[in-house]
């Protein structure tokens, strides 16, 4: 019998075997987050003592949920685990005006069961610029352009870049590779900050991006997701030029 509860800070070393089992680049620290900021709920179902399938939701207020870590360890898959996990999620958001996740190709079909609709593609790249060179940096953010406040997440990761024009980006390390963004900037400042965390890095890095985009200079697609929604739609903005990662938007 499946046992479905919520998690909690006990749960990260079984959310970093499922997320490592996957070969995603979640860290320790990821996980940290997801089961500890007050805007995230997290789901498991539990056999055999260890969590085995997870879900999480992370909630910027009544406008927009993100639904992210959707996992199963291998042997458990096909026994409709994943459901569950969705249907308890979106039954905890179902005053929110609007759903996204990015979905993998195994997942879209489930997702689309539950009502999610298409809206682009979007690319995880993995490299680093061909030169790089100092960029001068500002000292002021401007304005973000996601779909929602999503202020309490940015707080939890380290201090961002920022460009004289208000452009600015975030870094933070990943278990395969670092990982750029969340980067809310236009395509030439958006260059300007791969090379600032280029400058931190000794190799490749990653970071998501609508596909529409064309690729950075030095990087190289290595996953394709689909970004989905269900209720009502606000579009991504073109100016988000790095995304926080397909468990945050």
């Amino acid at each position: 019998m499946a046992e479905l509860r919520r998690l909690t800070l006990d749960d990260l070393d079984d959310g970093l075997t499922l997320s490592t089992a996957a070969g995603w680049n979640q860290t320790a620290e990821d996980w940290r987050r997801v089961l500890t900021l007050p805007s995230v709920q997290a789901w498991g179902i539990e056999r055999e003592g260890r969590i085995v399938a997870s879900t999480t939701a992370i909630r910027y207020g009544d406008d927009l949920a993100w639904i992210g870590m959707v996992l199963t360890a291998e042997r458990f898959r096909g026994q409709g685990l994943a459901s569950l996990l969705m249907t308890a999620a979106l039954d905890s958001l179902n005053n929110c005006n609007l759903v996204k996740l990015d979905a993998t190709a195994q997942g879209a079909p489930l997702y689309r069961r539950f009502g999610f609709e298409d809206e682009a593609e979007v690319v995880r790249y993995l490299g680093r610029p061909t030169e790089v060179w100092p960029v001068e940096l500002g000292t002021t953010k401007g304005l973000d352009v996601f779909e929602a406040d999503r202020a309490a997440l940015l707080a939890s990761f380290d201090a961002p870049a920022c460009l004289a024009d208000g452009s600015f980006a975030y870094g933070r390390g990943g278990r395969v590779a670092p990982f750029f963004g969340p980067c809310v900037a236009d395509e030439e400042a958006g260059g300007q900050l791969l090379q600032w965390f280029a400058a931190q890095q000794m190799g490749e890095f990653m970071l998501d991006r609508m596909a529409a985009g064309a690729a950075p200079e030095g990087f190289r697609p290595v996953r394709h997701l689909r970004r989905m929604y269900r209720g009502r739609q606000r579009p991504t903005d073109p100016r988000q030029f790095g995304f926080a990662g397909f468990e945050f938007g």
